[in-house]
């Protein structure tokens, strides 16, 4: 601080004109008069002395706050509907809920089928009941007699039903109705395995219960 304030007032006594001496300050705040003609640079450099050292570097400074996060990206594009798989297997039950269904049966052994047919069932689990009934009875040609039931009956054995009336030619009798296995069709019979007459009228009407595939 002192070699900058000698600095400063050497300046000073330059400037002004009227004044032959420098103004020196000592190291012990004594404040000289010199004359300036006879300054010796040699000792004007060595009251300045030399410049000091570099001073060390400074610490790094801490790091700043992790800035605000940006915004969200857009959503990207949907990708494409996977395709529909396969198509499950039916069911085993076909009505829990519903009830009965009608079915259409067929028939062998007339010339003229039954008709004003009421066929209807309903199958639990492996379980199929069903029933027929015709107002009209048809026209044998064959002393056989078939119709084709709502489901195909379990690969087993054969399975019986009752027949409560049949007409053969003009005459009731009580029938039997019998599956065949692995198939949809059963046989009716008269009476007990009897034979139907080839001609003339013919009728049944039946209830089964029968275990399915």
């Amino acid at each position: 601080m002192k070699k900058i304030l000698l600095f400063i007032l050497v300046i000073i006594s330059v400037s002004l004109s009227a004044q032959t001496k420098l103004i020196t300050v000592s190291d012990t705040g004594t404040v000289q008069g010199v004359n300036f003609n006879s300054i010796n640079l040699s000792q004007f450099n060595n009251d300045i002395g030399a410049g000091g050292a570099t001073g060390p570097t400074g610490s790094v400074g801490a790091t700043g706050e992790t800035g605000a996060t940006g915004p969200t990206g857009v959503t990207g594009i949907t990708g494409a509907t996977g395709a529909v798989g396969a198509t499950g297997p039916t069911g085993i039950i076909d009505s829990l809920t519903n009830d009965y269904q009608s079915w259409t049966p067929t028939f062998t052994g007339f010339t003229t089928a039954p008709s004003g047919v009421t066929a209807r069932y309903c199958v639990i689990g492996k379980l199929c009941i069903c029933y027929f009934y015709a107002t009209t009875v048809g026209t044998s040609n064959a002393n056989t007699f078939t119709v084709t039931l709502p489901r195909t009956a379990a690969n087993t054995v054969v399975q019986y039903g009752f027949c409560g009336a049949v007409t053969d030619n003009g005459s009731n009798f009580y029938g039997q109705i019998r599956t065949q296995v692995n198939s949809n069709v059963a046989n009716i019979y008269k009476q007990t395995l009897g034979s139907w007459t080839a001609n003339g009228n013919k009728n049944a009407a039946f209830t089964l219960m029968y275990e399915i595939q």
